[in-house]
Formats: structure tokens, C-alpha cells, sequence
């Protein structure tokens, strides 16, 4: 017997002699707990997550988590099952992901490392990894969107040292600088 609302069954029956015996049972339902959890999330590598869940008095989570909010930095993608028991021990379960996206790795070589007042040329090649966008600073105020493999740069004649900085971005928004 599974009723899916509450019922009272009723039971009678005759013995040997033709006496009536009469039973009753009830059978209480109740409704399963209504879950709700943090939407699937998208973070890149290193970053921190925060799943909540609510409808319920306690949780248990699978492969990891505890309570009613969880925060971590997985270091991979990963689905988690949280299953929420009522004040009527009724159980449910619900599930969300956090998708992990790698980052890119920002890398650049300079030649020459120095440069003169007679040859203020400086050759910069991108040898980033996992990128989408580039940009260059030169360190004298100019950018470059570094598409190209290299780029050519000529410093103003006066001495100076410049800060160069390179800014790499993939596809998923993650960084690296």
C-alpha cells in the first residue's frame, strides 16, 4: 500500500462463532521537504564557492559539505547531492555543480632586456598559454593587444625603467597576470 495523502483503513472480520471484530488504522502522509539549493556555478581555478541550501532541518551532502551553507575551492568540477530530512524524518534530495575552469597562464620574453637611447626597440613575444585576450603594458603609458606572436615597441628617449605588465584572459573569464 502506497497512498500518496492520508488515509484511515478501515478493518472488520468474523470469527468461528460469527462475532464482529472491528480495526481501524490511520496512515498519515506527509508532504517531502521542499528543497532549494544554490544554482550550478561556474569559478575559475583557485576561486571560492558558496552553496546554500534551505527547506529542511538537517543535510547531508555527497562528496562534500556539511550544514546549510557549504564554502570551498574545488580544484576540479564537481556535482554534489545534498539530501534535506524534515521535523517528520521525510527526506529529499537535491542536486547542483560547480563547474572549475582552468586558468591561463600569462607569459611573455623581452629582447633586448635593455635598451639605449641609440636602440630603444624592444621585441615582446607572447608565449601565454590558454588565453583569448591580451593586452600589453609597456610601462610609458601604451597598450597593445598582444594577438600577434610579437610585438615591436620603442621606448622614449630619455633613461628610465619601465614596469612591463602583461593581462591574459580565456574564454571562461579567468585571469591571469
Amino acid at each position: 500500500l502506497e497512498p500518496d495523502s492520508s488515509v484511515s483503513i478501515y478493518v472488520s472480520g468474523y470469527d468461528d462463532l460469527g462475532c464482529e471484530n472491528i480495526d481501524s488504522l490511520s496512515i498519515v502522509v506527509f508532504e517531502l521537504p521542499n528543497l532549494l539549493v544554490t544554482p550550478a556555478q561556474s569559478i575559475c581555478l583557485g576561486e571560492s564557492v558558496l552553496i546554500s541550501v534551505s527547506g529542511a532541518q538537517s543535510y547531508s551532502w555527497l562528496p562534500v559539505g556539511e550544514g546549510s551553507e557549504f564554502q570551498f575551492s574545488p580544484n576540479e568540477s564537481v556535482d554534489i547531492w545534498i539530501t534535506g530530512t524534515d521535523a517528520n524524518t521525510c527526506s529529499d534530495s537535491v542536486q547542483t555543480s560547480v563547474i572549475v575552469h582552468p586558468n591561463p597562464e600569462a607569459n611573455f620574453t623581452a629582447d633586448p632586456m635593455l635598451t639605449t637611447s641609440d636602440i630603444p626597440h624592444i621585441t615582446f613575444e607572447n608565449t601565454s598559454i590558454g588565453g583569448e585576450t591580451y593586452i600589453l603594458g609597456t610601462g610609458d603609458g601604451f597598450y597593445y593587444d598582444f594577438f600577434d606572436a610579437e610585438i615591436e615597441h620603442s621606448y622614449p628617449y630619455s633613461e628610465g625603467n619601465y614596469a612591463v605588465e602583461l593581462y591574459v584572459e580565456n574564454e571562461f573569464g579567468c585571469t591571469d597576470s
